[in-house]
């Protein structure tokens, strides 16, 4: 159990007015606490402003402050047991029950056994001193110690920081309390007991235990900061191991807690992006794994879309980490007074934003920012020291890296905000190294996005506004800047800032200033591909005519290139088919995915080229052969949704490939059909004809599935549509799927894009009678709406060709046929044609030359998507007409011969009803339906 015990200046809400009755309460209050107390049960102690933590028993605030504390005989020295029953909240996870400790390598400095095993051999009575930057594993590293210790006999005694401070005195009498024999005591965070007397406590430890025949170990961690002091007393008293885990080994560690935190996340964003997200600092990852499953859990985490969290225990955490050296802006003693960030924490915060790079150029960031503000840049050099020795900054390769974007964005946005309102000089501090270099340039541009993306609504618009103020200001002397800088440096920045970034809008404003410098410069450069792929995904209209000719020209001389991707994709979607450069675009995309197909980066291509409907002929069927080959490698992985959503809805997709695509899709939704994103293949998987016997029941159920998660979502109608519309659906399956259909139209009812869903459900085969009833007045409210609008004609369409057509309120039949005249060239025509045909059916007076026009329509149309409904429609509602029947049953046939019998499918189904036994044509139309179902 956590309590929370607010700061003295809180408001008041939850205590008695009159003063009789509040102190009964205290009373008995404190009776009940103090029994509890007696038996040994202390939850943890959450204080106010201060995140220091203590182990305790209090009722509210008022106790505490009234001194109750030293009443109930509160103490921080507690048992291994009462420290392990205490593993509350996130420090649960110290505990293997909830993750299993993963051992570092045997001959470590640092692995558990070596540890015990140097307490135990020491000479000099020293103890071991475990010191490591914040999250590298200190605490659970101690933990495995103390419980490797007990499990070997020795009595383990916790001593923890915090209120009432222990001194020397408490501890030795903890250890004689205990008796003869071995007794261990580990203190946690020694760096954070300043009171506590540590030569006092080695000589009386030395003393006492002689005299009472104990033997005692002496174990305790801090964080390196504590180690850049002299402390003769410290260094009396322990022996100091570094926990300075190898890169490899903090990446294998993070990775380990990653997925063993966040399965469910796993399977959504893949655990590459998992493992980025989570860093390799184990603790921080561990948090952020946390809550980045619980968006799991909530149906919240779309791949791409996180952005970085610093609420909750990450929050609190990094907090209190970050005030242990002294990298927080301290409050005034007034509320009235203005907090100022000191100047190593504005030299500090600018490092860290600028990183990574190298420690030469972290220093000059950290000096321009210190200049900024009128403070000596004589300390930066040293601020960088710092910031690696407590662990904030590590090296990576010939870069120093900041442990995780969190870090970066906590300080940042303590620095710039005073409550909500900005800093405008930290504003020009922390830009200040933008004008030296466009590396640093490019990393300020991410860390002020992400800080902007996470951080408060109030505090958005205020953040964006002053930067963009800041920016328009200085566009011209950053644009010279990138210009003369190195081009592949120059555009990551210019990259960075298109790239959907807090300045993208300032900058596609600042065109002139910014960009254009650069790309006279470096246009036809290989170095120019990140800038183009970034100003082409930015979708801004202005500037694309100038940007798509000069990334035809750049492909032109680099199409080859493995990197050319970054200009295809984009472009793919961009370039207009009327154009001359329209077919060359194509052929160099397929040439470059044919070249690249063993790689998986082939999708960024893929999935653009497959997505446009001008792709026609011998190039689309090539790019279906393609997509398949790249699918049998990478099937497996949550990022084949974006080849198998746009192959899925070729039409050139067909015969055996189809079948295999239908394979390959069920096969991936067996994976992945609980992610969010996952109807985007279900919605063109539950339209193919090819899905049909086991997989169709299988593919049912992975919809119902998803819906059963995500039906609350707008989206969900992707799903809702197509699964109505299967001949498959029936039984339970199809009563679930209709409470879902009309759960979400009451929902969503007054919008205009419930058509999606209505216009299937109208039509539905089977309907009870409430949800019929429930049905009918949906529609009846929608069409009082949108009736007149071009969406209205697919309700009225599938109305009036479903099995309810006679629901239909005469009010809306002559609304239907008005629409029709209107609409005459709405999907062909056919729509048109169909409710001329069905609404007179109705009343019923037939237009001769209605007839006749749809039947020289089907006649023309056998590859229509519309065939089967018009032809539905003369069955229905004209199959007495001289010559009907007899045309319509011949062109379905020539259709369902040629094509598919699933796009005639409901017109055999009503004509086998129609046609009496001796009909010879009933064989044939049986023969089609039996071959493809």
């Amino acid at each position: 159990m956590v309590i929370a015990v607010p700061a003295e200046d809180t408001a008041r809400d939850n205590l008695l007015d009159d003063a009789v009755q509040r102190q009964a309460q205290f009373d008995q209050q404190r009776a009940h606490l103090s029994a509890l107390a007696n038996r040994g049960h202390y939850p943890e102690i959450r204080f106010g402003n201060s995140d220091q933590l203590c182990l305790g028993l209090v009722p509210i605030r008022d106790l505490l402050l009234r001194g109750a504390r030293a009443e109930l005989g509160l103490t921080n020295v507690i048992s291994l047991s009462d420290y392990r029953d205490g593993l509350a909240g996130f420090r649960r996870f110290l505990s293997s029950v909830n993750l299993p400790f993963r051992s570092p390598d045997r001959r470590s400095p640092y692995h558990p056994d070596e540890l015990l095993r140097s307490l135990e051999t020491s000479g000099d009575a020293k103890g071991v001193l475990l010191a490591g930057a914040g999250g590298v594993g200190k605490t659970r590293t101690t933990f495995e110690v103390a419980q490797l210790a007990e499990s070997q006999g020795w009595r383990v005694i916790y001593v923890l920081p915090g209120q009432p401070a222990v001194t020397a005195e408490k501890i030795v009498e903890a250890v004689l309390a205990h008796g003869p024999g071995m007794t261990m005591v580990v203190i946690e965070y020694l760096d954070q007991m300043q009171e506590l007397d540590l030569g006092a406590l080695r000589r009386h430890l030395i003393q006492t235990s002689k005299q009472h025949d104990i033997r005692f170990g002496l174990m305790a961690n801090c964080r390196p900061g504590f180690l850049l002091t002299n402390h003769h007393e410290r260094d009396a008293t322990f022996d100091i191991v570094s926990l300075v885990p190898t890169t490899q080994e903090a990446e294998n560690l993070s990775r380990y807690v990653a997925l063993e935190t966040a399965p469910k996340a796993l399977k959504i964003i893949g655990e590459t992006e998992l493992n980025r997200l989570c860093g390799h600092r184990a603790i921080i990852a561990l948090l952020v794994a946390q809550q980045i499953e619980q968006m799991a859990e909530d149906s919240k985490l779309r791949p791409g879309e996180f952005h970085a969290v610093r609420s909750g225990d990450l929050g609190h955490w990094l907090r209190r980490r970050l005030a242990d050296d002294d990298l927080i802006v301290r409050q005034p003693d007034s509320i009235w007074d203005e907090a100022e960030p000191p100047p190593h924490l504005v030299a500090a915060t600018t490092a860290l934003a600028c990183a990574p790079d190298s420690s030469v150029a972290l220093t000059a960031a950290a000096s321009a920012a210190l200049r900024e503000i009128g403070s000596s840049d004589s300390c930066a050099e040293r601020v960088i020291r710092v910031l690696e020795s407590v662990g904030w900054l590590e090296p990576e390769g010939p870069w120093m890296n900041v442990v995780h974007d969190v870090v970066a964005d906590e300080l940042a946005e303590q620095t710039l905000f005073d409550l909500d309102a900005i800093r405008v000089p930290m504003v020009s501090a922390l830009m200040e190294p933008a004008f030296q270099s466009p590396r640093s340039l490019g990393r300020l541009t991410i860390t002020l996005t992400r800080v902007e993306g996470a951080t408060s609504i109030p505090r958005k618009s205020t953040l964006r506004a002053d930067l963009s103020s800041w920016f328009g200001k200085n566009s011209k002397r950053i644009g010279e800047t990138v210009a003369a800088a190195d081009a592949d440096i120059g555009g990551y920045a210019l990259g960075a800032i298109l790239g959907g970034s807090v300045f993208e809008e300032i900058g596609i404003s600042e065109w002139s200033n910014l960009v254009n410098p650069w790309l006279a410069n470096h246009d036809k450069s290989f170095e120019a591909r990140h800038l183009l792929y970034r100003g082409l995904r930015s979708h801004h209209g202005p500037i694309l005519p100038e940007l798509i000719p000069i990334a035809i020209e750049w492909l032109e001389r680099w199409r080859s290139e493995f990197q050319a991707s970054y200009v295809l994709g984009p472009l793919v979607r961009l370039v207009p088919a009327e154009t001359d450069d329209f077919k060359s675009l194509f052929k160099w995309s397929l040439d470059w995915v044919t070249r690249n197909i063993e790689f998986q980066e082939a999708q960024f291509v893929l999935h653009p080229l497959l997505g446009r409907s001008e792709l026609t002929g011998d190039s689309a069927v090539r790019a279906v052969e393609v997509a398949l080959q790249w699918l049998d490698s990478f099937s497996e992985a949550p990022e084949a949704r974006f080849v198998l959503h746009p192959l899925l809805d070729r039409s050139e997709l067909t015969g055996d490939s189809a079948v295999r695509a239908v394979e390959i899709t069920l096969q991936w939704l067996d994976s992945f059909s609980e992610t969010p994103d996952a109807k985007f293949v279900l919605h063109p998987l539950l339209n193919r004809s090819e899905l049909t016997g086991d997989g169709a029941t299988h593919a049912i159920k992975f919809a119902l599935g998803w819906l059963d998660k995500f039906s609350e979502d707008s989206e969900a109608r992707f799903v809702i549509d197509p699964l109505l519309r299967r001949a498959e659906l029936s039984g339970d399956s199809g009563n679930q799927t209709i409470e879902i259909a009309v759960q979400w139209l009451e929902r969503f009812q007054d919008l205009p894009f419930c058509s999606f869903v209505l216009a299937p459900l109208v039509r539905y085969r089977e309907l009870e009678d409430d949800f019929a009833r429930r049905t009918t007045e949906l529609a009846r409210r929608w069409l009082t709406h949108f009736g007149g609008d071009v969406i209205a004609g697919f309700v009225f369409v599938n109305w009036c060709l479903g099995k309810n057509a006679n629901s239909i309120p005469e009010e809306f039949k002559e609304v239907a046929l008005q629409w029709a005249r209107r609409n005459r060239e709405q999907g062909g025509g056919g729509p048109s044609l169909i409710l001329q045909i069905a609404i007179p059916g109705l009343e019923p007076k037939a237009s001769e030359h209605t007839k006749n026009s749809a039947l020289v329509w089907v006649r023309s149309h056998d590859r229509h998507p519309l065939i089967g409904d018009v032809l539905l429609a003369l069955l229905k509602y004209r199959s007495s007409s001289k010559g009907v029947l007899d045309v319509a049953i011949a062109c379905a046939l020539d259709v369902g011969w040629k094509h598919h019998a699933n796009r005639v499918r409901e017109f055999f189904d009503l004509a086998l009803e129609i046609l009496p036994e001796s009909d010879p044509r009933r064989d044939e139309i049986e023969a089609i339906v039996e071959m493809e179902f």
